[in-house]
Parts: C-alpha cells; structure tokens; sequence
C-alpha cells in the first residue's frame, strides 16, 4: 500500500488517493488470508490449557493436609496459594500443619447437616498454621476456631465479613492482621466480637463493620512514623474496645471520626496518640513509653478524658498538644518528661513527678477542675524541675 509523504494541511492534495495494490484482486485475497489466518490462532490458543485460580470444596470433614477432604483443587489433591477454599455445610476442617489458600469461604451450616467449622489446631503433637492471601467470608452460623489451648496462629491479608463467627479467646492461637495495600475491613457478627489475640501490620487502617473487643492488641509499627489507625466502615459508628492484660501499641495509634475506643486495661503505647472520635476509660491507664518524643493530639476533653497516664521509659519526652483532662493521676517516672503546648491540662486527682515537667508559655496547668460534676482538686507530688512558663492553677 502505498503512503502519501507527510506534508502539512495546506499542501495537502484534496483529491482522494487509492492505492494501486487495493486497487487490484490482489489486496481482497491478502485480507482474506489474514483473516482466516487470525481466526485459526485463535482456535488455537483457545485449545490451549489456560492458568486459572481453582476452587477447592471440601467433600466432608477431615484434615486440611489430606487430599480426601477435598474435590476440584487446582492440579494438587490439597488447597494452595492459588485456590479459592470452600468448606461446604457441616463440614469440619482441622488445620495441624501450615497450609496457605487465597479466598477462604464457610458456608452456612444447617439443622441437617451441623456446623461448619475451620479449627487451628496447635496441639502437643500439631503445629496448624494458616494463611489466607485474599479474603475471609463466614456465611452464618459458621465458625472459625482460634480458642484451642495452645490454638495455632492465623494470617489473614484480605478483608474479613459475615455473620458467622471467630471464636477466640486469650489462650487461643492469635489472628494477625496485614491488610492488603494498608487496608482490611473486619466486620464478623455471628459472635459478640470477642478476639483473643490480635496483631496488625506496621501500617494498618482497620475498618470496623461491627463492634468489637480485643483482649490483647497488639499493634506493630514504628513510632512516630506508622502503626494502627482504627476507622469506621459503617457510616453509623462502630467501637473497638481493649481489655485484656497484654496489649501493645508499638508505633502511633489513631481513631478516626464515628469510631469510639473503650480502654479497661493498661495500654503501652510507643508512639503518637490521636483521637478523632470517642475516647472512654474508667479505670485504664496509658503508659507513654517510646523512649523518645510523643504527642498527644486530637481530642481528650472532659467528654473524652484519661484515667491513668503514666509516662516512662528512659528519655521519654511527652506533648500534650490539646486540651487535656486526666480524670485520676498523670505519673511521670524518672529520666522522663511531660509537657502541655495547648491550653489547658486538667487533673481531677494526683499529679505525680519524678521527672520534669513543663507548662509552655500560654499552656495551663489546671488541678481543679470547676466544670466537673463534682469538683474537686488534684495533689502536685513534684520530686522533679517545674518549668513554669504558662499557668499553674492550684
């Protein structure tokens, strides 16, 4: 086929061009050829075997590592990273080995056929381990067992819903959340939202679908700089509540808008503490200790005030950049400091230094707090320096 030279549209010659070769029977029998000859590769590729995710369903309960649990798995007789997992009605299927599949799916149990249940099991003699890459969907009614004593562990990287339940409690074997691309949605109805043991990647944005209690976060992260933020996928408010005896933060943690964070135990946190929701505790304490600088921001007002804070940790170094209440005692243990560079910092109770503290200029130090329902004053117990640029109102 011939082709005009480039020229520009000025020059450019306004009668039509027909190619010679186009022109001719030539150019029909060329078109048909390709044709035919695109129609044939076709036909062949599509006689090709092409790669795809499989599905494996079990065939009743059993053994994940045994193949007789299990039909259509893609070319080996046991579930692997590539295959989707379905474990159909009143199926039970242990975990004793470390085993890894891409979406894993239980379906609802029945009255005819019974529960529906995956159990990791970390045994005497078993070390049942189990990965899932994709997501995790328990239709209703159905289980997932992580409450054997010791029961083993489980990674789940995609997003877990349903109105079945965990079952899963502090002696159990522990969930670990890593939430593909920085993001999982955790929202599982069946039970009262109870999880024993349950650890976050470094960075996490969590998205409760429902509300839940943890009975040891722990959060990974590097302070200051990532860790654990909890936010609400409802629209209508969920809540995360904390109240077991070995929780950690090991980075920054911060709660978004409609998420409110219940404290009833004693929380380490390494990092930043930002609250941009609800903050409710009666009797936990926060212990601040990164061994290094750590800001308080967001919202910690008389609606949304600490009990206990305690700051430790050597050279630990504390902001309180927002107003804050402190509805029982702020400690601060040796070789470490606090500090206030927003308005106000209220204490109800006692303040007890045994490093130094610092009001910045404009900052207040308040230990009476005359809005309280029932006002009363705090004790300042000073062991320390008290760099007094702002406010000390006694």
């Amino acid at each position: 086929m011939s082709v005009l030279p480039r020229m520009s549209r000025r020059h450019a010659s306004s009668s039509p061009v027909t190619s010679p070769l186009l022109s001719s029977g030539l150019g029909s029998s060329l078109a048909r050829i390709c044709g035919i000859t695109t129609l044939l590769l076709g036909l062949l590729v599509l006689g090709l075997p092409q790669r795809v995710v499989g599905q494996c369903t079990s065939t009743g309960s059993g053994n994940w590592g045994d193949g007789s649990t299990w039909t259509s798995c893609d070319g080996d007789s046991v579930p692997d990273a590539n295959d989707d997992v379905v474990i159909e009605a009143g199926h039970i299927v242990t975990v004793q080995t470390q085993q890894e599949a891409n979406n894993v799916t239980l379906r609802q149990p029945s009255s005819t056929y019974g529960d529906t249940v995956i159990n990791i099991d970390n045994g005497n003699s078993t070390s049942g381990d189990l990965t899932i890459n994709g997501f995790l969907k328990l239709e209703s009614g159905s289980l997932w067992a992580l409450q054997n004593s010791p029961g083993g562990p489980a990674t789940v990287f995609g997003d877990i819903t349903g109105s079945g339940s965990i079952i899963s409690d502090a002696n159990g074997g522990t969930l670990f959340l890593e939430g593909t691309n920085g993001n999982q949605v955790l929202s599982v109805t069946g039970n009262d939202g109870v999880l024993g043991n349950v650890e976050t990647a470094a960075d996490l944005t969590l998205q409760l679908g429902t509300d839940i209690t943890v009975e040891n976060l722990v959060a990974s992260g590097t302070p200051g700089s990532s860790g654990l933020t909890v936010a609400d996928n409802t629209g209508s408010g969920t809540k995360l509540t904390v109240n077991g005896s070995n929780p950690d933060i090991k980075g920054n943690l911060t709660t978004n808008s409609n998420v409110t964070f219940s404290l009833a135990t004693t929380l380490p946190i390494a990092g930043n503490f930002s609250n941009n929701g609800t903050f409710t505790t009666t009797s936990g304490t926060v212990i601040f200790d990164g061994g290094g600088a750590q800001q308080v921001t967001g919202s910690f007002g008389s609606s949304n005030a600490f009990y206990d804070v305690e700051v430790n940790g050597q050279n630990t170094d504390v902001t309180f950049a927002t107003s804050v209440q402190i509805d029982n005692s702020l400690t601060l243990d040796a070789g470490n400091s606090a500090s206030s560079s927003d308005p106000t910092l209220t204490l109800q109770n006692n303040l007890d230094v045994n490093g130094p503290l610092t009001v910045n200029d404009g900052a207040e130090l308040d230990l009476y707090d005359e809005n309280a329902s029932t006002p009363s004053g705090g004790t300042l117990n000073l062991a320390n320096s008290l760099t007094l640029d702002g406010s000390l109102i006694p």
